[in-house]
């Protein structure tokens, strides 16, 4: 890798021992581990000696549609966006070979990509041309049945997103299944700047 650097999906906000309510009261972006017994950043890599995977917990944080539109732009999780959108990548994407590409690419670069936009100077604005640009026309295309427009306009966004990150390539190995929700189910991916 270019800068030597690895991202893993599991983060401390996907593991059990942290508890994501109780913040420091110092800085209130870290929250506390009762595992390590400290806070610390929910973006920061798990532990691998001490991670404890609990699915429930990783469905946004490592989705960057879910960030962008429910917890940046303050739509509701159950909004017909990303309902539409769920439905379209469990009942289309997941079930045909060809999407499996598309989909792994989104559970591996999907973390770095919530995190870079949250961070970002000014979420809320790049966030609302993310969703008005890219996310309403791929949900529009969808719902009008429009399948392989509503891919393009998906994966221009990606490719937009990764220039945005700085992420030249992205690899997956065999071992690895989708889930397309920001998060694998295998282990051993890399991106890299």
């Amino acid at each position: 890798m270019a800068d030597g650097q690895s991202w893993y999906v599991n983060t401390c906000a996907d593991c059990v021992y942290m508890d994501l309510k109780e913040r420091c009261k110092y800085d209130n972006s870290r929250a506390w581990c009762s595992e390590r017994r400290d806070y610390y950043p929910p973006t920061d890599r798990a532990c691998s000696s001490r991670f404890k995977y609990d699915e429930a917990r990783t469905s946004s944080s490592g989705c960057y549609l879910t960030t962008i539109t429910h917890e940046i732009l303050g739509y509701a999780d159950t909004c017909d966006t990303l309902q539409t959108m769920r439905l379209f990548r469990d009942e289309v994407l997941m079930k045909d070979e060809k999407y499996q590409n598309l989909l792994l690419e989104y559970d591996v670069v999907g973390p770095v990509l919530a995190d870079a936009i949250r961070k970002s100077r000014k979420p809320k604005e790049i966030s609302r041309f993310l969703f008005d640009t890219y996310i309403e026309p791929t949900k529009n295309c969808i719902q009008m049945g429009k399948f392989e427009l509503a891919v393009f306009i998906y994966t221009y966004m990606v490719e937009e997103l990764k220039k945005f990150c700085g992420i030249k390539t992205v690899t997956f190995d065999s071992t690895m299944e989708p889930t397309g929700k920001g998060y694998l189910k295998g282990s051993g991916f890399q991106h890299q700047r």
